[in-house]
């Protein structure tokens, strides 16, 4: 009885952790071509649009704002036989060009950031209108075209989470980390320490306490002000408390 307490206390952890920092932060939407085009600056636009919503409270109008945008870009490109990725950086385009090869996808081609983004952004909306099971399809293609992407990975992990897959949100949430590499360097750290709890509440649910210390305090040398790592870690201590009291 004990542990089935413990698990589903760790269970309730998991699903309060894992909402994005996107709400009272400025997203950087210029991530497209360096000169963007006339088309990129209306998407940019729009994309600030279903922000405002989204700080409005309106996740489900965002969520529609969004998708007008991943939909005119489907109708340009959904029948094209060419494999497609957004990128943010020129490291990161070659490394996708990279992965491509390594595939052997055939023609790849690098767009606009824009559409990685309204699909993560319509996903993001959806899960703050509790609409779970209908973020996973915008969640998944932003991936597929940004599947480097520090963000969108940590989100996809949460979802994972919520589904109870632990052995796949842990592997997302490890990629997340990797991801960082290609981040903005001045949020680099809030994608780091994201994706480390993440990894820390998963390695709790699946009892692996030595490791989810490791992934907290890691965070907390990268942030000491990180109270969501430190509540976890305070958490996980009061839990090996418990255990040493069963046995």
């Amino acid at each position: 009885m004990f542990l089935r307490n413990v698990i589903r206390a760790a269970l309730l952890v998991v699903t309060a952790l894992a909402s994005t920092a996107l709400p009272g932060r400025a997203l950087d939407l210029k991530l497209g071509s360096v000169v963007p085009s006339e088309q990129e600056r209306a998407d940019e636009q729009s994309l600030r649009e279903g922000q405002k919503l989204l700080k409005e409270q309106r996740p489900k109008q965002a969520a529609e704002e969004f998708r007008k945008i991943s939909a005119a870009f489907e109708e340009k490109y959904g029948n094209d036989k060419e494999r497609f990725f957004c990128a943010r950086t020129r490291e990161e385009e070659q490394t996708y060009m990279l992965m491509a090869a390594r595939a052997h996808a055939g023609s790849s081609r690098i767009l606009p950031m824009n559409w990685a983004m309204a699909y993560f952004l319509e996903a993001y909306s959806l899960i703050e209108a509790g609409k779970y099971s209908e973020a996973r399809a915008p969640l998944d293609r932003a991936v597929s075209l940004s599947p480097m992407n520090a963000m969108f990975l940590s989100e996809l992990g949460h979802l994972q989470q919520r589904d109870r897959n632990w052995p796949a949100a842990l592997k997302t949430f490890k990629l997340a980390e990797g991801g960082v590499a290609f981040s903005p360097p001045d949020i680099r750290n809030t994608h780091l320490t994201r994706a480390l709890r993440g990894q820390g509440s998963t390695y709790i649910v699946m009892g692996r306490l030595d490791d989810a210390e490791k992934a907290y305090r890691k965070c907390l040398r990268i942030d000491g002000s990180d109270k969501v790592a430190a509540r976890q870690l305070a958490f996980l201590h009061g839990l090996r408390g418990k255990l040493r009291r069963l046995h």
